[in-house]
């Protein structure tokens, strides 16, 4: 290590900033106090000086510690960007428990008659039959089940207020705005891509990258035979799940008859299952990702590029 790195005044500041950043994770970490913490705009600017100081000091060495191995050679950078993974994924965690307590609610209601379908879209239908007198469901059963509903709306509050600051953040960055100019590609995404996808010059074209994330076949291949199975589901789990997320939106819901016809994602939706289909665009999403960010460039389509 360098004489800045050894010194008493950098490791001073380091233990400042990690505790720091430990005291701010601990905070968003307490249900109590999220929704009150989200609010404050020092949260903003500390997520914004922590992505810039983890690629500033993605090279400055530094010791560490992780599942029990003491003094494990890190960089300072690596340490950074963990604090700001663990701020990106808070989000996706109150979606998890979001979704735990809708289908908690369904099941109560369920089992005295009352069926609702899957989707945040019928919590109306559901308060409507919890005010109505007539519903026939114990007094015990509508108190648990407004109970509910009320810890369904904190949970909804929080989620909005993260995903109106990841869209935030996602305009601050050059390469944030370049990955939301291709479509399916989201403020999330994005960020997911900056934060957690390794140096991408490390790949020798995009298919390795898509490789890397999991996106191909799992060979089983021998003597001359092709045996293909699934997607490996290999390397970094949130930009993979986030790409087949955005690969679905383009085909699905809103944008279902919105598909040009004799495209590619035509014919493949002719002959293959939705799913698949969505796989397969997301390894082609991820490969663009690739060349994007290699070469500095937005996106193009491929139609217009080839006319």
């Amino acid at each position: 290590l360098g004489a800045a790195e050894t010194s008493p005044l950098f490791a001073a500041v380091l233990a400042l900033l990690m505790l720091l950043v430990g005291v701010a994770a601990i905070m968003l970490a307490t249900g109590a106090y999220l929704h009150r913490v989200a609010r404050w705009p020092w949260i903003d600017a500390l997520l914004a000086a922590l992505k810039t100081r983890a690629f500033e000091h993605k090279m400055t060495p530094t010791i560490g510690r992780s599942h029990g191995i003491h003094a494990e050679p890190v960089t300072f950078g690596l340490k950074l960007a963990q604090a700001y993974a663990e701020f990106s994924r808070g989000r996706e965690r109150l979606v998890r428990q979001r979704t735990e307590l809708v289908n908690a609610l369904r099941a109560v209601l369920y089992e005295h008659g009352h069926v609702f379908p899957l989707g945040l879209v019928h919590l109306k239908r559901i308060e409507a039959l919890l005010e109505d007198c007539d519903n026939g469901l114990p007094k015990l059963i509508v108190t648990e089940c407004q109970d509910l509903l009320e810890q369904i709306s904190l949970k909804t509050e929080r989620i909005t207020e993260k995903t109106a600051k990841l869209k935030s953040l996602a305009e601050q960055t050059e390469t944030a705005r370049r990955l939301q100019t291709m479509p399916g590609v989201g403020p999330l995404t994005a960020l997911a891509v900056e934060a957690f996808a390794p140096d991408l010059a490390g790949f020798k074209s995009g298919r390795d990258f898509a490789a890397g994330l999991g996106l191909v076949p799992r060979q089983h291949s021998s003597g001359g035979k092709d045996r293909l199975g699934r997607i490996s589901k290999a390397g970094q789990v949130d930009i993979r799940r986030l790409l087949i997320i955005g690969a679905m939106t383009r085909f699905t819901g809103r944008t279902r008859g919105k598909v040009p016809a004799g495209s590619w994602i035509a014919r493949m939706l002719a002959r293959k299952p939705k799913m698949l289909v969505g796989i397969a665009l997301a390894n082609k999403m991820a490969r663009q990702i690739w060349a994007m960010l290699t070469k500095g460039e937005n996106y193009r389509d491929p139609a217009l590029a080839a006319a």
